[in-house]
């Protein structure tokens, strides 16, 4: 466990996902020792950000984020939203699974302030409408078309895309040859803000069984709220 990790991100996420690298890489589709099951929405979640390797010099410039079920001592306490794969949502046979919804997280003061999800590779972040009064919900959408589209899949979750609050679509973090990015959303005290961190890829470590991934230093980190979308300082 890293208490120093997500203590760095507690004091300042988006300085956070400006500085180090959020490997989300291979947490889809997981079963954990902790019983977290990544195809499940958990409120609450815990959080580890685990250094990819060590360093004598502070903090890490890599970390891989391990969700688990189990309550820790210094560990992120927060929402979890799962990434359901394109193919398992539209599909019409027994593979099928509808993507899923995290709904009825407080539109202000919520329990928990983060809502992390696995790795974007094409795929839309989505806040939306609540079910419920002064509450909003998450989805991570499985498609690069979806915005062009107009999102035909919320359907599943019964929503439309006239719910949607904040999006983080591919074109807010993507380009040609590096579809990667980390994103989440946190509550700042006083609203939610999205936050996409642009990455590229690595080798694999075969240690790890998934690839690093650094920043995209072309396409920085960038963030998005109510009043305003812009590069994180």
């Amino acid at each position: 466990m890293s208490a120093h990790e997500c203590t760095r991100f507690k004091t300042n996420p988006l300085k956070y996902a400006r500085d180090v690298c959020i490997n989300l890489q291979g947490a889809g589709g997981m079963v954990t020792a902790g019983g977290f099951d990544a195809n499940k929405a958990y409120a609450p979640c815990w959080f580890d950000l685990e250094p990819w390797s060590s360093s004598l010099f502070g903090g890490a410039s890599q970390v891989v984020l391990k969700p688990t079920t189990t309550m820790g001592a210094g560990l992120l306490q927060g929402y979890y939203v799962p990434y359901i794969s394109y193919q398992s949502v539209a599909s019409t046979n027994l593979d099928h699974i509808d993507m899923v919804l995290l709904d009825g997280v407080p539109k202000a003061l919520p329990a928990y302030t983060v809502v992390f999800t696995g790795g974007q590779n094409g795929c839309s972040l989505l806040m939306l409408k609540g079910g419920g009064a002064d509450t909003v919900s998450f989805v991570h959408y499985p498609n690069s078309d979806g915005k062009k589209k107009g999102y035909p899949l919320l359907s599943q979750v019964n929503k439309t895309a006239s719910d949607i609050l904040l999006a983080i679509d591919y074109d807010m973090y993507g380009e040609e040859g590096n579809p990667n990015a980390a994103s989440f959303f946190f509550y700042d005290g006083t609203k939610w803000v999205g936050v996409t961190q642009p990455q590229v890829q690595g080798a694999i470590s075969m240690s790890r069984m998934r690839p690093s991934m650094s920043i995209n230093r072309n396409k920085p980190p960038r963030f998005i709220s109510a009043t305003g979308t812009g590069i994180i300082p």
